[in-house]
């Protein structure tokens, strides 16, 4: 694989938006592994196309989507499993909200939350 295109750690942290300390933690999980890893430096190098990759891990774990979860939407080569996590997530969310009703009293719209057939209004 020609390095020529292959984008050092740093640069890569800044166009993702995922810190370094989190592209080695994800790389040790191995959730995002870089393209290449220099044998004797470790330095990491990662392909351009990597990018939409991480910015969905970025995105997810923003969120505060679990590990795991994320693990299973990257798995998931036809994006299937990213609805469901994310709706998973949601009512996670909401039943903990259930549970400290004064600290989130309104829902997305202003009003109290409440379940409804399509998830949570």
């Amino acid at each position: 694989m020609s390095s020529d295109n292959l984008l050092g750690i740093g640069a890569f942290a800044l166009v993702c938006g995922l810190s370094i300390h989190a592209l080695r933690h994800y790389d040790e999980l191995g959730l995002l592994r870089p393209a290449v890893v220099d044998p004797v430096t470790g330095y990491r190098r990662y392909r351009p196309e990597q990018v939409r990759q991480a910015r969905l891990i970025c995105a997810l774990r923003r969120v505060d989507v679990p590990i795991d979860a994320v693990r299973a939407v990257m798995d998931d080569p036809y994006g299937e499993s990213l609805h469901t996590v994310l709706q998973q997530h949601r009512e996670r969310l909401v039943d903990r909200a259930q549970v400290c009703p004064g600290s989130f009293p309104h829902g997305p719209r202003g009003g109290p939350l409440h379940r409804t057939r399509s998830g949570y209004a």
